[in-house]
């Protein structure tokens, strides 16, 4: 065996055993949520939802979730590429098991094998840049990296843990020699992430301009952009035809499209014919390229105008108000409490100050690329809070110098004080939101705080509170199936545990379906029976514990559900007693008004 196999043979073995450690902590811990489906957040649900309507025999190419704003339903922007793992793990495992463990055993597979991918992509970046025996290092330290380790833990099985790997392994790019391999793995990986998630969009450019700037400095370097954007846009071709395909040629502004295809193909035109003169003077060969931007640019806002604005820019005032300002995660870091945002900033910055120091030690361009799209990818994540997970992850590679170093300096000193300070010193840097918990909490100690005042801005319960136990929505599901129009973030748990249709889940083209549904919770009752009439709802259900529920309450102490909360009666409304299992969730049912019809989902008739 040559030392080369060797090595690399112990860098994998070292990604394997720290990842068999991280993966045994995180089933050990939630064991008691993932055998019963107990997820988090409302977008793990839904995508089990859709997961289950495509096994069901919901056509591959049909994104629609008819049980959502019956009976037209809503058209998701999530992609099928990360439906069909979650679907084959059910489908490998369904006779074996059976359906719910099987279930139960795709939410726990799918997130610790992206995890295990993200690992092994970060592991090959240590291994060819620090050497091979810091890779155990590398692999524990995705445990320290909150932000991005909470997106591959099992029950998250959403899209943003693909994320992180698209972008891995695109980085691996940066090792690659030749145009063509840097070309076929950064633009085949983001090609793969902007089809799982349009938010990598920004980074897919980030690393367009790298090696645009390649070209700036020498300009035999043309190939390396222009075969890079050759892939990145075939690639992305290639997923929307095998995920879209040619049924849904909708110019979404929030996914791929044939507006972003035509704008992303413009671009490599433009780039191509600038590569006929690749040694013009550089300041051209810059406008050159800021003009094929613009090209592209141009000829998209052309096909789809109403994108210019962004997906979100055109939400109703009442649907921002009441749920778009209030998504942490789609906010500026500033906007978050400060251990949050230290965790996801503090991590990063100092993976940046570490590798713009190895950039100045080191001969090689890998440290000053690697540090320009890391300092990029913080830059998104400043904007907003959730790219926090990805740049948090590509921190880990200059972070396992920065913690081998700090490991010489400790066994270096000889003095307590000083080996305790440099502890102390390393953990604010890995885990400053740990370090702020604990000394905000002893200081609570000593200070006690006057109690909480229970209102929209201090919550006192989260959406996996009470009503969304499983039990609980049980005595949901033995209702008669209907419409039922319940607080955002509950809809989706209603669609996984119930038969029921919902009007409304918190996802943003279902804003019209959101805006009828907080209008009526706001309303006064005979104005809410209007809207709730036109919708075809059947039961209204009210979780009191959540945060939206106490912001109706707060907002409009008459409205609807201000009114049914304390206990006065609503004429065309019937309660419904779920009995002790229902736990605190109150639900009533709509009494029927002659001449309205029932409605049933497509799928369900």
């Amino acid at each position: 065996m040559t030392p080369a196999v060797a090595n690399r043979r112990s860098a994998l073995g070292a990604v394997l055993l720290g990842w068999t450690v991280i993966a045994l902590i995180a089933v050990l811990r939630d064991w008691h949520l993932i055998t019963v489906l107990h997820f988090s957040d409302p977008d793990d649900v839904l995508r089990m939802v859709q997961v289950r309507d495509l096994l069901a025999g919901q056509n591959w190419y049909d994104l629609h979730q008819y049980r959502i704003a019956p009976p037209q339903g809503v058209v998701m922007h999530w992609s099928r590429l990360v439906d069909a793992p979650l679907a084959a793990v059910i489908l490998l495992l369904r006779p074996l098991l059976g359906e719910a463990r099987a279930e139960v055993a795709a939410v726990v597979v799918v997130p610790l094998f992206t995890l295990l991918a993200a690992m092994l992509c970060i592991a090959r970046l240590v291994a060819r840049q620090l050497g091979g025996n810091l890779v155990l290092i590398a692999s524990l330290l995705m445990m320290l990296m909150l932000p991005a380790m909470m997106q591959f833990e099992p029950l998250r099985i959403d899209h943003h843990g693909w994320q992180i790997v698209a972008v891995v392994a695109a980085l691996n790019a940066l090792l690659v020699r030749t145009p063509r391999g840097a070309a076929l793995v950064g633009g085949l990986a983001l090609a793969f992430g902007m089809s799982v998630s349009l938010e990598l969009l920004p980074f897919a450019g980030l690393l367009g301009g790298l090696f645009a700037l390649r070209w700036w400095r020498d300009p035999a370097a043309w190939c390396w952009l222009v075969l890079y954007l050759d892939v990145l846009v075939l690639g992305c071709a290639a997923f929307f035809a095998l995920t879209r395909g040619p049924g849904d040629l909708t110019n979404y502004c929030d996914a791929v499209s044939p507006a972003y295809l035509a704008g992303l193909s413009v671009i490599a035109l433009c780039v191509h014919g600038l590569a006929l003169r690749p040694a013009m003077p550089r300041w051209w060969l810059l406008a050159g390229l800021g003009l094929a931007a613009l090209a592209g640019i141009a000829l998209f806002l052309t096909i789809a105008p109403t994108c210019s604005t962004g997906p979100f820019a055109r939400l109703d005032p009442l649907v921002r108000a009441f749920w778009f300002d209030n998504v942490k995660e789609g906010m500026p870091v500033w906007r978050q409490d400060w251990s949050v945002l230290l965790q996801m900033t503090v991590p990063p910055l100092a993976g940046l100050g570490a590798a713009i120091v190895l950039a100045r030690r080191e001969s090689g361009r890998f440290w000053q690329e690697f540090a320009l799209m890391l300092g990029g990818a913080i830059l998104i994540a400043l904007a907003v809070s959730r790219f926090s997970s990805v740049s948090s992850a590509m921190a880990i590679v200059p972070l396992v110098w920065l913690v081998r170093r700090f490991a010489q300096l400790l066994s270096e000193r000889r003095s307590l004080v000083q080996k305790l300070f440099l502890g102390v010193l390393l953990t604010a840097v890995l885990l400053p939101g740990l370090l702020l918990d604990i000394a905000s909490r002893s200081y609570d100690k000593i200070n006690p705080p006057a109690p909480p005042v229970a209102s929209a801005q201090a919550p006192t319960a989260e959406v996996n509170g009470a009503c969304s136990q499983p039990g609980s929505l049980t005595a949901l599901a033995r209702q008669p199936q209907g419409n039922v129009m319940a607080q955002l973030d509950f809809g989706p748990f209603i669609l996984l545990h119930t038969p029921h249709m919902v009007l409304a889940t918190p996802h943003h083209r279902a804003a019209p379906a959101m805006h009828d549904s907080i209008a009526a919770f706001l309303a006064a009752p005979n104005a809410a029976q209007i809207l709730i009439e036109r919708r075809h709802v059947d039961y209204v259900l009210i979780c009191p514990d959540l945060v939206e529920t106490q912001m109706y309450q707060d907002r409009a102490p008459a409205g609807l559900a201000a009114q049914l909360l304390a206990g006065h009666r609503v004429t065309w409304l019937e309660p419904v007693d779920l009995g002790p299992a229902g736990g605190t969730m109150r639900l009533w049912r709509v009494k029927p008004q002659p001449g309205r019809n029932s409605i049933a989902s497509p799928s369900m008739q």
